[in-house]
């Protein structure tokens, strides 16, 4: 909840607990990175956490090789950590192994943005919400704010629809 809040400093502690409670969760170590790189004093640890989270894939991937989140999950570790040759390269195996999938589009337009590929970021962002994917997550992703002030980005999270409300 902290990290969603922007509380980046505050979020490291727990993130670190965790990884230090389950060791082998990949995402758990993503996490801390993700902490840790938009921490004000931490960002040096962010890349360690990157490397452990890839490692951690590497190995479920052995187990399942046709998952195509853990491969999403890989490329953008790559990216987040500046690495774009294999962070394309593995976004574009997850994209041709699962080509519905609304999650992999969403991590696609993250990589692709940090890969500096705005319009290719777009077009996926464009397929997630078409599929269904929360425009409110897309919104509020940190890896995305640099999209943000972009005109193609305002009008496709203008023209989303709502999700419904449960209570109504």
């Amino acid at each position: 909840l902290l990290y969603f809040l922007g509380r980046y400093d505050e979020a490291v502690p727990n993130m670190a607990k965790a990884v230090e409670l389950v060791p082998t969760r990949y995402t758990f170590w993503g996490n801390y990175g993700d902490a840790c790189r938009w921490s004000s004093n931490l960002r040096e640890k962010a890349a360690p956490a990157y490397r452990q989270a890839i490692d951690l894939v590497k190995k479920e991937l052995e187990r399942h090789p046709a998952d195509s989140m853990l491969l999403a999950s890989e490329a953008l570790y790559y990216a987040k950590l500046g690495e774009m040759a294999p962070a394309l390269a593995g976004i574009g195996k997850a994209l041709q192994q699962k080509p519905l999938d609304v999650a992999v589009h969403f991590k696609a337009g993250m990589v692709y943005e940090l890969a500096g590929q705005r319009e290719r970021a777009l077009a996926e962002l464009e397929s997630a919400v078409k599929a269904g994917y929360s425009s409110e997550e897309i919104v509020k992703e940190r890896e995305l704010q640099r999209m943000r002030p972009d005109p193609r980005f305002q009008k496709l999270m203008a023209a989303r629809v709502p999700a419904p409300n449960p209570k109504q």
